[in-house]
């Protein structure tokens, strides 16, 4: 009898073998590699800004109020004395950035957008303690009053 009159089934078990050899060599392979040794994962670190609020003041006087409570995500924890030691600054520029962004903005009170007071922030950090310190600027909450 010719191979091509064999049946299908007939060539599988050495298909099977030529699997089992492969897996058992992809295992030893695996083994035989070095691992490297699992690294503590760090929490992030955060420090807390005290909480701004800031007026909002036009032609007619004051409008409103913009609350924001804001965190600070440090790259790491070696930062912590630095920020720690330059919070009132940091506050300071923040307020400084805030209403220079806030008296171009007519409808803040009613559109607050996030990312771009996210991305003001952290330029106004990166003045005061440097680039790379501040990983990322998280607004907890953010609020407006109207009145």
């Amino acid at each position: 009898m010719r191979f091509w009159m064999h049946p299908p089934t007939a060539r599988l078990p050495h298909l099977s073998v030529c699997i089992l050899a492969f897996g058992l060599l992809v295992f030893a392979i695996g083994q035989a590699l070095p691992t490297r040794p699992a690294q503590a994962a760090v929490p992030p670190q955060y420090v807390k800004i005290e909480r701004l609020v800031l007026p909002v003041i036009r032609r007619k006087g004051l409008e409103g109020h913009l609350f924001l409570v804001i965190y600070l995500e440090l790259n790491d924890l070696k930062y912590r004395p630095l920020i720690a030691s330059k919070l009132t600054p940091l506050r300071d520029e923040y307020i400084r950035a805030l209403n220079r962004h806030i008296a171009h903005r007519p409808r803040i009170l009613y559109n607050v957008k996030l990312p771009e007071l996210k991305a003001l922030l952290m330029k106004a950090s990166a003045r005061i303690v440097g680039e790379g310190k501040i990983k990322a600027i998280l607004i907890q909450a953010a609020a407006n009053r109207r009145f």
